[in-house]
């Protein structure tokens, strides 16, 4: 994508340590992870944070995802891996195993290559993890949300500074350090220090919607009628924008005395409801309280009024009720068993000896105990009000833990997800 306002030199140190430190990881702790595609903004990142890791003494691993989607990609992958090498990173190749869906590739991809980004992470002690995401990468997907009438939360994209989880584990940080530089400049990494690039088939295949976004975008740059950093303001302002609601929505549940509870509900003073922030701290408590994504503001002004109105409102799978001047968020009680629209019941998971899991995406059970535990919902165990909540049962069905009812049970423990749900900061993709 052309833009006129960007000089086509090559990124220096300089440059990129201003990239590390808007990201608030200058100077790490431990390792710090890249990940490597091959193609020039992965290799110029590469390239970038291998004299820098030499300068401050950082070790830098390299990881290369090998998503097995194409008859070459081991080889490629191989080959990445020895570019890597020849940079002065360790480096390695990590493979997505398993059979591939036949439609949403692409998406099922992203999560797989997280994951194992993330296992990898781990395993070397990385608490950080690079990617070569640039500002062309952004104000295509700012023009993607356009498109689909995305708010302030979709057009804020991606965020320099982020992190993510799998399964239960603890957060890392992932991190954008390139991507207030556009491509042209990261493709001059690598030109100037001849560092060999892949070029993917599928970044040229017009069936994804990122390519033909990208075609449209050259094509209106070349006329002056948008550009990359244009988009990118754009994203930039979006992200102030829903920062300072986030700010907002904060106060507004601390004013109101908000608690997030250990069951995995939140619970505030009714009078939140007379906020302006009244809507949207609805949506956080519905993405707290429950196991899905952030429901559109349309539906939570509606049930924010329905809460007022008549006491009692449905969202994103939480059930919104008053009782003694205060509102209680918690997951639908009919999720337990069914609801009426066909939706099947809150599935149940085993959790191994000394392993953890989170169940229905809302809490995290941990298990300590000689033999196999299995988290599910509390159902006719408890209060009508808390059948969706956790219960933890031995494998006989035997009651060991609810914390609906207060009930513990040596060597399992039980944390609710509901307060990093609410702040939204953690990207956490199942394990």
């Amino acid at each position: 994508m052309n833009d006129g306002d960007a000089v086509a030199a090559p990124l220096d140190d300089a440059a990129f340590d201003a990239g590390l430190a808007a990201c608030g990881i200058a100077a790490p702790d431990g390792p710090v992870g890249l990940a490597v595609s091959g193609g020039p903004d992965s290799m110029a990142l590469a390239a970038l944070a291998a004299g820098w890791g030499a300068r401050n003494a950082v070790a830098v691993r390299a990881y290369t995802v090998d998503h097995g989607l194409r008859a070459q990609s081991a080889e490629e992958a191989r080959a990445v891996k020895a570019r890597c090498a020849a940079l002065g990173l360790t480096a390695r190749v990590l493979t997505w195993r398993g059979d591939k869906p036949v439609s949403g590739v692409q998406a099922a991809a992203r999560a797989a290559r997280y994951r194992l980004l993330y296992a990898a992470a781990r395993t070397d002690g990385a608490g950080a993890v690079l990617t070569g995401h640039s500002l062309d990468d952004q104000a295509e997907t700012v023009f993607m949300r356009l498109g689909r009438g995305a708010g302030p939360r979709g057009l804020a994209a991606m965020a320099a500074r982020s992190a993510i989880a799998v399964g239960a584990g603890p957060p890392i940080i992932l991190a954008r350090p390139l991507l207030a530089y556009p491509r042209r400049r990261l493709e001059a990494v690598v030109t100037a220090r001849g560092v060999p690039v892949v070029h993917d088939p599928s970044n040229a295949d017009p069936a994804f919607e990122r390519v033909r976004a990208r075609a449209l975008l050259a094509a209106l740059a070349e006329q002056n009628l948008l550009t990359a950093r244009g988009l990118a303001r754009v994203a930039d302002g979006a992200r102030a924008a829903a920062a300072a609601e986030n700010r907002a929505i904060a106060a507004a549940f601390r004013d109101a005395g908000g608690v997030f509870m250990r069951w995995g509900g939140a619970t505030l003073a009714a009078s939140a409801l007379d906020a302006p922030e009244a809507g949207p701290l609805i949506a956080s408590l519905a993405v707290a309280a429950g196991p899905g994504a952030r429901p559109t503001r349309e539906a939570a002004e509606r049930a924010a009024a329905a809460l007022r109105e008549q006491g009692a409102a449905t969202l994103a799978g939480v059930l919104f009720t008053r009782r003694g001047g205060r509102i209680v968020a918690e997951r639908e009680p009919a999720a337990a068993h069914g609801r009426a629209d066909g939706a099947p019941p809150i599935a149940a998971v085993s959790i191994a000896p000394g392993a953890a899991r989170v169940w229905d995406a809302r809490v995290i059970v941990r298990n300590e105990r000689a033999a196999a535990v299995v988290a599910g919902p509390l159902g006719q165990d408890g209060p009508a009000g808390r059948a969706a909540s956790p219960a933890i049962r031995a494998a006989d069905g035997a009651l060991l833990a609810a914390p609906a009812l207060c009930r513990a049970a040596a060597g399992v423990t039980v944390s609710s997800l509901a307060a990093e749900r609410f702040e939204g900061g953690v990207l956490r993709f199942d394990d």
